[in-house]
């Protein structure tokens, strides 16, 4: 089911849900596009390759602390997009892509992608105090939104 919105800045969007779930969003001058991209995307089977690399470091976000956040981004490639994920169960980690319905329906949250080569990963991130604050902060919030909501917020921005 396609929906169109104003994000909170008023800029047009449009989003894609499935069985109530978000699954895809974009500014609404690139819907034709997500559209096609979302008809792709559906009829996709996982990797096995993406299923065994989907969560390669992850923290329990009830103990979830900057140095963890720090070891993450520093075991990340800058040479690759990322965003930040959450499991329902309470997991988080740093993910590539998300191809997977199955996967995207086990998560609380997912972020923004940072796009690859923009120093978001790698050891210049880990060492940007103000970065690993904002993102911690945020991932937190978001976890902390997630737990009072009572059900997943999909896509979250960081």
């Amino acid at each position: 089911m396609l929906h169109r919105f104003l994000n909170p800045a008023g800029i047009p969007y449009s989003a894609i849900y499935k069985d109530g779930q978000e699954v895809g969003s974009h500014e609404r001058r690139k819907e034709k596009d997500m559209i096609e991209w979302y008809k792709r995307w559906e009829n996709l089977e996982p990797k096995e390759e993406e299923k065994k690399s989907s969560a390669n470091i992850s923290f329990p976000i009830d103990t979830f602390s900057e140095d963890n956040l720090r070891e993450m981004l520093r075991n990340a490639d800058n040479a690759k997009a990322y965003r930040f994920c959450a499991t329902k169960d309470g997991k988080i980690f740093m993910h590539t892509e998300i191809s997977d319905f199955d996967f995207l329906k086990s998560l609380a949250f997912y972020s923004n992608s940072f796009p690859s080569f923009g120093g978001y990963a790698g050891e210049e991130a880990a060492e940007d105090d103000l970065f690993v604050g904002i993102c911690y902060d945020s991932l937190k919030d978001r976890w902390n939104e997630f737990i009072s909501e009572g059900f997943p917020l999909g896509y979250v921005s960081v």
